[in-house]
C-alpha cells in the first residue's frame, strides 16, 4: 500500500497510484491543470414542462441514474444533443480554450455514451 504525498499519510489505492505514476512520467511540466473526475456525458434536451413531472425531476437539478432508468427516459424524450460535460471536465476544457495548459484523466465505458465522451 501506497501513501499519498499530504501531510495526513492517507493510504491511496495501489492500481490508482499506478496510473498517477504512468502518467506522471509522460507529462511534461508545462501542464498547468490537471482534472481528475468521473467521464459524465451531458444531455440536452427541449422539453415541455411536465416531462420534469413526468420523470419525478426537480427542476434545475442534476441526479446521478442508473441504465435502467436512462433507458426509460430516453423513451420518454425526443431529440437530444449528447456532448462530453461534467464540471471537472469542461472547467479544463475552458481553461485549454483560454490558453492554458491543461489535461484530464478520466474513465468512460466501452459503449455509445463512452465514445461520445
Amino acid at each position: 500500500m501506497l501513501t499519498s504525498n499530504s501531510a495526513q499519510g492517507l493510504p491511496v489505492n495501489d492500481r490508482l497510484c499506478g496510473v498517477f505514476s504512468h502518467f506522471l512520467t509522460i507529462m511534461d511540466h508545462s501542464v498547468q491543470l490537471l482534472g481528475i473526475s468521473n467521464a459524465i456525458v451531458d444531455i440536452l434536451a427541449h422539453i415541455e414542462d411536465d416531462f420534469l413531472d413526468k420523470i419525478v425531476a426537480v427542476p434545475g437539478s442534476m441526479t446521478l441514474i442508473d441504465r435502467d432508468r436512462a433507458r426509460e427516459i430516453y423513451a420518454l424524450m425526443g431529440p437530444a444533443t449528447e456532448m462530453s460535460g461534467g464540471s471537472v471536465a469542461n472547467t479544463v476544457a475552458g481553461f485549454a480554450n483560454l490558453g492554458g495548459s491543461s489535461a484530464y484523466i478520466g474513465r468512460v465505458t466501452a459503449d455509445q455514451l463512452g465514445g461520445i465522451f
